[in-house]
């Protein structure tokens, strides 16, 4: 009872004299990150013109430009398709349209990944002389790849006209399945940047996880080659669960209710959580480039 009455004096001071309570530091590192992010999308102009200047620059003086990734991944995407139907006995009618909806989606996945391990150091100059948040290179380099997801978005119209494929209702999923992927990307290319950016030696460490995801993930063969004992595995990939969710819509497939939740938990449950690592280490990226 005594050290009750002597904790209401302080207490009742403590409100009168207007003394806010301390916030976590966790809380604050997470609201600072959550602040980069927000005045990074408030400058869209400037990450819309560093997407577009950077796919100029790579096709300069010449006459196709970034039709040349077009091109380059349809003659991909049709000897693999036709050597895969050979060898697996499947109808090319059959396999080269999910290869090809599955190549434009891995190439969207793995091009953000694989473009976060450098990209401070590519934007460095933008960092040090302009007073821009860091979450603007990141914002640039995603809007960057979702430009060539739609340039290659050709090759499946093509694929689906020669074969006689239409888009059925359900296409409309791809909508939230993209707005997932680029939510997952902010946060994810943001977190593998600033990994890349102070330990240069992950980079390579990076690539040789994309190209080992590649093979344990549905891109180049389909989830029924899997025997139904080993197909939940399949959960545990996020990758894999991404390009299920944005391919099936478009080949007029199924996409189970599990998967949706794991992708929506991955996206809006992986920003949540790294905000604070954001908040935390986003001033000492100028420091590292």
């Amino acid at each position: 009872m005594v050290a009750q009455r002597k904790s209401r004096p302080i207490a009742m001071s403590e409100a009168r004299t207007g003394r806010s309570v301390p916030i976590p530091t966790e809380l604050r590192y997470a609201k600072a990150g959550w602040a980069d992010l927000v005045e990074g999308a408030q400058h869209w102009r400037m990450w819309h013109l560093m997407g577009i200047s950077e796919l100029r620059r790579r096709y300069a003086r010449s006459r196709m430009g970034q039709l040349w990734l077009t091109l380059s991944s349809g003659i991909s995407i049709a000897i693999i398709g036709v050597t895969w139907a050979l060898l697996w006995k499947v109808p090319i009618a059959e396999m080269l349209p999910f290869l090809a909806v599955s190549i434009v989606i891995w190439q969207l996945l793995s091009g953000i990944v694989g473009d976060a391990t450098g990209v401070f150091s590519a934007n460095s100059h933008y960092l040090l002389s302009h007073r821009v948040p860091c979450a603007l290179v990141i914002l640039a380099l995603i809007y960057r790849n979702f430009l060539v997801f739609l340039h290659n978005a050709l090759i499946i119209a093509i694929v689906f006209v020669v074969f006689g494929r239409t888009l059925a209702p359900q296409a409309f999923l791809l909508l939230p399945a993209l707005l997932l992927t680029a939510v997952c990307a902010v946060w994810c290319g943001y977190i593998v940047a600033t990994l890349c950016v102070r330990f240069r030696d992950l980079v390579h460490a990076v690539q040789s996880i994309l190209q080992l995801a590649f093979y344990i993930t549905p891109v180049i063969w389909k989830p029924e080659f899997l025997s139904e004992d080993y197909r939940c595995l399949q959960l545990l990939n996020p990758f894999a669960v991404y390009v299920e969710i944005i391919r099936a819509p478009l080949l007029d497939e199924p996409v189970s209710a599990s998967q949706w939740l794991i992708a929506a938990a991955v996206a809006f449950g992986g920003l949540g959580l790294s905000l604070s690592f954001i908040g935390r280490y986003r001033r000492r990226i100028l420091f590292w480039v």
